[in-house]
C-alpha cells in the first residue's frame, strides 16, 4: 500500500493545483493514502534543502512530491513536481487537473492565509504549555521573596500564562534558595511549573524570557561617589558577560534596587550590545508610588486614585517629581463623577498655609526622600513589600498592556527626548498601550524650571557615565539664563543681577517679578520685554553689565512719567 507525499510553499499556485488533484484521487480511492506538508515561504528554500540533501534528491522547486511504501519507511521514490505529478496521476489512474491560472492564484492566496492562521493557533497551544521562565537575581534577599508570591499567584503573566523560576545568588546563599525554591513548589500553584536554584549565572540565564536583576552595592561611609560606581561596575561585569552570552535581543532586563541603576542600565547598554535597548529599563515606580501615597495622605484619600505622576531623571540619585499632568479620580468635590472623571492633581493639593508651589518645592520631595526611612524606623527591617509589588505591578503592565491610558515613569534609553543625550538612561513619562511595549510620551511642556532641573539631571548622569568612560572634550551644559528685577520703588543692586536656572533663590526672584507685574502693569510689561530683548543678548555674548545698564535706564525714565501722572492727579 502506497502513500503519496505532497509538500510545497503555501503561497505557491503550482502547490494548489497538485494539492487539489491529489484530494480528487484521495476522495475517490479507498486506498489512496496522503499526507501534506506546508511551509510558510520564508520556510520553504531552507526546508526544501535539508530534505533534499536528508534523502539523496536534487529538486529546486515547489511542490516536491514522492511515494513511500506505509509502514515501510525508508527515504521514499521521488516523484518530482507539479507536471511530473500530473503525468503520474494521468499514468496510473487516468486523471488530469483542469485548473486555470487564475484560480490556481486565488487558492495559493487562500492557502497562505489558512497557513498563516494554524501557524498562530498552534503557536498559541505550544506557548500555553512552555513556560515562561523568569530568572530573578539576589534571590535570597526580603525584595525577591515578596516579587516570587506576586508573580506565583498569576496575576503578573496572566492566569493563562505557565511560569518556570530561576532563582539565582551567590554560593554562600545556595541553602536559602533551596528553601525558597522548596517553599514556592509546596504553594501548589497550577501555573508554576518548576522552581530551581542556581548558583552559576549561566545557567541561571538559560532560556529565560525576563530577568530582573536586584543586586545592591552598598557604599561605604568614607567612599567617594566614584569609587563606588567603579566597584558597581566591577560587581556587574559578570552580567554584562553572561547576558552577552544568551544572544537573545527579546529578553526583558528589569533592574531595580537602592544602588544607581541608571548607571547599570547604562552600562548593560554599552556591554551588551546584542539586547535591543529597549528591553533594558530601571523602574522607579517605587518612589512613584511613595509620592502618589504623601499626595492621598495630604488629601485624605486612596492613593490607588491618584494617577499620571512623573518622576524625572535618576531613579536613586537626583531627580524631579513632576505633578503637572497629575490627575485624581473619585475625588469627593464640588463636582464629582466616576471614571474616566478626574480632577487636576495640583488644584487639589493646598491649604490655607501653604499654596501649591511653595508646598511642593518645599516640603513634598522631602516627605517623598524621608518616607522609607520613617517606614523602616517603625518596621525595624527594610520594607520589601513595597518594592517586589512595585516590581510585579510594572511587570504585569508591560507583559500584558493595559486599556486605563495612564502615565508612568520609566528609565529607559534616550532617543532625544527632551533634549536628553541619545542612549542615556534617563526616567521619561510613559504609557503601556501594548503588550509587551512602551510609549515614551513627549508631549510634556517645558517650562524653563522644569529644563532647568532637566538640564542638572543629565549632567549627573553623564558624569556616572564618564566614570568609566571618561570624556576629555566634554564641555558644560549650556543653560537658559533668567533675569530676577526689584520693583521700581524699592531698588536692590543685589536683585540686579542674572543668574542660571536651578539657583535655590529662583522662586523669590519669581515672587518679585510677579509682585512688579501687579503693582504696575505697564512698568511690568517694560520690565518683561526688556528681560526677553536681554536673553538674546546672552545667547550673543553680550556681557551682563550693558544688560544691567539698558535696564536701569529705562527704569529711570520710566519713573519720570509716573511723578507727571501723579501732579495731574493732585491739580
Amino acid at each position: 500500500m502506497a502513500k503519496i507525499v505532497i509538500a510545497g510553499a503555501a503561497d505557491c499556485p503550482h502547490f494548489a493545483r497538485t494539492e487539489l488533484l491529489a484530494d480528487r484521487l484521495a476522495l475517490n480511492l479507498p486506498n489512496f493514502h496522503l499526507h501534506k506538508i506546508i511551509k510558510v515561504p520564508g520556510e520553504w528554500k531552507d526546508w526544501l534543502t535539508g530534505e533534499c540533501q536528508k534523502r539523496g534528491w536534487k529538486h529546486s522547486k515547489s511542490p516536491l512530491v514522492w511515494r513511500e511504501l506505509v509502514n515501510r519507511g525508508g527515504k521514499g521514490m521521488l516523484i518530482g513536481g507539479a507536471n511530473e505529478f500530473q503525468e503520474y496521476v494521468h499514468g496510473h489512474y487516468g486523471m488530469t487537473s483542469d485548473l486555470m491560472s487564475k484560480d490556481m492564484i486565488n487558492i495559493a492566496c487562500e492557502n497562505l492565509t489558512h497557513k498563516k492562521e494554524l501557524d498562530r493557533e498552534e503557536k498559541t497551544r505550544i506557548d500555553s504549555i512552555r513556560p515562561v521562565r523568569i530568572c530573578i537575581t539576589s534571590a535570597a534577599i526580603d525584595v525577591a521573596y515578596s516579587i516570587i508570591c506576586a508573580l506565583a499567584a498569576g496575576e503578573v503573566l496572566g492566569r493563562e500564562t505557565n511560569m518556570a523560576l530561576h532563582l539565582y545568588d551567590d554560593a554562600s546563599a545556595a541553602g536559602v534558595l533551596e528553601g525558597i525554591a522548596m517553599e514556592a513548589m509546596d504553594l501548589v500553584l497550577p501555573k508554576l511549573t518548576e522552581t530551581l536554584a542556581f548558583t552559576d549565572l549561566d545557567r541561571a540565564l538559560e532560556n529565560c524570557e525576563v530577568v530582573i536583576i536586584l543586586d545592591e552595592v552598598f557604599q561605604d561611609a568614607n567612599e567617594t561617589r566614584e569609587d563606588w560606581l567603579r566597584r558597581n561596575h566591577e560587581h556587574f561585569s559578570v552580567y554584562h558577560a553572561a547576558l552577552e552570552k544568551m544572544k537573545n535581543p527579546n529578553v526583558k532586563v528589569i533592574i531595580s534596587g537602592r544602588g544607581p541603576i541608571n548607571f547599570v542600565a547604562n552600562m548593560i547598554h554599552r556591554f551588551v550590545p546584542s539586547i535591543d535597548p529597549c528591553n533594558v529599563v530601571a523602574v522607579p515606580w517605587l518612589i512613584e508610588n511613595r509620592a502618589k501615597a504623601v499626595v492621598a495622605e495630604r488629601l485624605r484619600i486612596n492613593s490607588a486614585l491618584v494617577t499620571d505622576l512623573v518622576v524625572w531623571g535618576s531613579v536613586n540619585g537626583s531627580h524631579f517629581l513632576d505633578l503637572s499632568r497629575g490627575r485624581i479620580f473619585e475625588h469627593n468635590g464640588a463636582i464629582w463623577g466616576p471614571r474616566p472623571f478626574s480632577v487636576s492633581l495640583k488644584e487639589m493639593v493646598h491649604d490655607e498655609e501653604d499654596d501649591v508651589e511653595s508646598w511642593l518645592d518645599a516640603k513634598f520631595t522631602a516627605l517623598v526622600d524621608e518616607r522609607l526611612d520613617l517606614e523602616e524606623t517603625k518596621l525595624r527591617h527594610p520594607a520589601a513589600m513595597l518594592a517586589g509589588d512595585g516590581i510585579a505591578a510594572f511587570l504585569r503592565e508591560w507583559w500584558n498592556g493595559t486599556t486605563t491610558g495612564d502615565i508612568h515613569s520609566l528609565a529607559v534609553a534616550s532617543q532625544g527626548w527632551y533634549g536628553v543625550p541619545e542612549g542615556l538612561v534617563f526616567s521619561f513619562p510613559v504609557k503601556f498601550i501594548k503588550p509587551g511595549q512602551y510609549e515614551v510620551l513627549d508631549d510634556f511642556r517645558l517650562t524653563s524650571h522644569l529644563q532647568s532641573k532637566l538640564d542638572d539631571l543629565i549632567e549627573e548622569l553623564e558624569l556616572e557615565v564618564e566614570t568609566i568612560f571618561p570624556n576629555p572634550d566634554r564641555k558644560p551644559r549650556k543653560r537658559r539664563v533668567e533675569f530676577i528685577l526689584t520693583e521700581p520703588d524699592q531698588p536692590n543692586e543685589e536683585d540686579q543681577v542674572f543668574r542660571q536656572n536651578g539657583n535655590a533663590e529662583n522662586e523669590v526672584s519669581n515672587d518679585r517679578t510677579g509682585n512688579m507685574h501687579d503693582d504696575d502693569d505697564d512698568t511690568g510689561g517694560l520690565l518683561q520685554s526688556i528681560v526677553e530683548d536681554a536673553e538674546e543678548e546672552v545667547e550673543n555674548d553680550v556681557s551682563a553689565q550693558e544688560i544691567e545698564k539698558e535696564i536701569n535706564s529705562n527704569l529711570e525714565m520710566e519713573e519720570p512719567e509716573e511723578e507727571e501722572e501723579e501732579d495731574s492727579d493732585k491739580n
